[in-house]
């Protein structure tokens, strides 16, 4: 039978004459070939029966470091994996609030003018009154409640001294042209043609586009006869320019200052030309002003082409209009303002792959949270049996201790110590690791110590009261 809980050590060395007197001799000789590397019994009294605990601790990792590394590179691995989908799923969320709004479903129409032959356009262009025409019927559309008009042009911007590199170019991947910088003719100045798209405030908004750093410019005030313009730049240009740089441009030939106002977050993007996910990261976004000037213009190429840069746009409108409701909006407008030399071209791909584009994301959403939640299971089930397995190996010193009297909450205290080791490991490891990952993500990281926190918690109550019936069991069968 165990030995009672208030015995000495005195005079118990060399008798009883049984398992436990021949036991407790070794023991008091300093052996430790029972002891499983959990530490040494001592026989100097109660206030020293197990030995300071960190040797305790440093002896159980020196015999079962392989189960620890084990378990370690499993947890670990297993939160990473829930890390970056936390933050998979974050991101997906902010694309689907951002650029798939449930709101934003609505049908896309195309309008362009009819001038076919340059002979034609160019009539127009030299025609005040024509003109005028035209500016109106962009004005009547573009303040129309009816209808959004959505006017965006990707026009490449001549700039002077561009501190960027072929990444922001122009021709970058085009067959016809090799992106680099080349020496302008006229001003006999180093420049480069860089990647930008013109629009207006309706464009900006219905691709949900803001700003991190800087301001959104007011397009109210917009005014290209100062010969200063505020621009927006993508992301790639963090770095490169900073909020209220200044460039020297050319736009369609004509000289500006452009005025950098803000930045845009990674991965900004829009709808253009079919395309529903055309980044913005090294793009340069040049507004347009707020309508179109009908009056007589001293520079006739530049606002010519301006003007049907800005009329051939696209139109939306809500999905409940039939598309006869919206060639009447937009006819009544040609009506009112004489300009008729119009098309319009129902873009039905763009519904079409907003719907596949969302449910995609959706889907994939839906499908690494079941993944990570198998993964998860498997992990756990490992975890523990491993944890199992780790408490079979210091069951026999913790049996031989309790055996000899040491006390439950002393060996209990032993055991957690253990446990909490192991966790200390891979609390230590994730916090390496996820300093060296390229991304951060706040919710993510926030979230993560309190689910290690709760496995840590599970894997040291079950274990200790495991461990706990299982190393008593000796003492209920003697």
């Amino acid at each position: 039978m165990r030995r009672g809980d208030g015995d000495g050590c005195g005079g118990h060395c060399g008798g009883g004459g049984s398992f436990l007197a021949s036991t407790r001799a070794f023991q008091c000789r300093g052996g430790n070939a029972l002891s499983g590397g959990v530490g040494l019994l001592d026989c100097d009294g109660p206030s020293r029966w197990a030995g300071p605990r960190m040797s305790e601790n440093v002896f159980d990792v020196r015999r079962n470091w392989l189960l620890i590394a084990v378990k370690c590179a499993i947890v670990v691995l297993f939160l990473t994996g829930v890390y970056s989908t936390m933050s998979f799923l974050e991101s997906t969320d902010n694309a689907m609030s951002s650029s798939f709004p449930a709101d934003a479903e609505q049908n896309l129409y195309s309008i362009t003018d009819t001038f076919l032959d340059d002979g034609a356009f160019e009539r127009v262009r030299a025609d005040p009154e024509e003109m005028a025409k035209v500016a109106d019927f962009y004005n009547t559309l573009n303040t129309s409640e009816e209808l959004t008009l959505i006017s965006a042009f990707a026009q490449p911007i001549v700039v002077a001294d561009f501190r960027g590199g072929d990444e922001f170019d122009a021709w970058l991947g085009a067959e016809t042209l090799a992106p680099g910088e080349y020496v302008d003719e006229v001003s006999r100045k180093t420049v480069r043609d860089v990647r930008a798209v013109q629009m207006n405030k309706h464009a900006f908004e219905f691709a949900g586009l803001d700003v991190e750093q800087g301001t959104v410019p007011n397009w109210e005030a917009i005014d290209y006869d100062s010969g200063v313009i505020p621009v927006l730049l993508g992301a790639g240009y963090a770095g490169v320019y900073e909020v209220g740089d200044v460039l020297d441009a050319q736009f369609y030939s004509r000289d500006f200052t452009f005025q950098v106002s803000g930045l845009l977050p990674a991965g900004s993007s829009m709808y253009y030309k079919g395309d529903i996910n055309t980044f913005l990261d090294d793009t340069m976004l040049v507004p347009y002003p707020p309508e179109m000037d009908s009056q007589d213009r001293d520079s006739p190429f530049f606002d010519g082409v301006l003007a049907f840069a800005m009329l051939n746009s696209d139109v939306a409108a809500p999905k409940t209009d039939s598309p006869d409701q919206v060639l009447n909006t937009i006819d009544r407008a040609a009506r009112d303002t004489g300009f008729t030399d119009y098309a319009m071209i129902d873009v039905p791909q763009y519904l079409t792959q907003f719907s596949m584009t969302r449910e995609l994301l959706q889907r994939n959403a839906g499908l690494m949270g079941m993944l990570q939640v198998l993964v998860g299971i498997v992990a756990t089930v490992l975890v523990f049996a491993i944890s199992a397995f780790a408490l079979r190996r210091r069951l026999v010193a913790l049996r031989l201790r309790w055996t000899l009297g040491q006390s439950r909450g002393t060996l209990q205290l032993s055991l957690a110590s253990m446990v909490l080791v192991e966790w200390a490991c891979i609390a230590v490891s994730l916090h390496l690791l996820y300093n060296a990952l390229p991304t951060y993500d706040s919710v993510a990281s926030s979230s993560i110590p309190w689910i290690l926190a709760a496995l840590a918690a599970i894997d040291l109550g079950c274990t200790t009261a495991l461990g706990t019936s299982r190393f008593t069991q000796v003492g209920a069968s003697a």
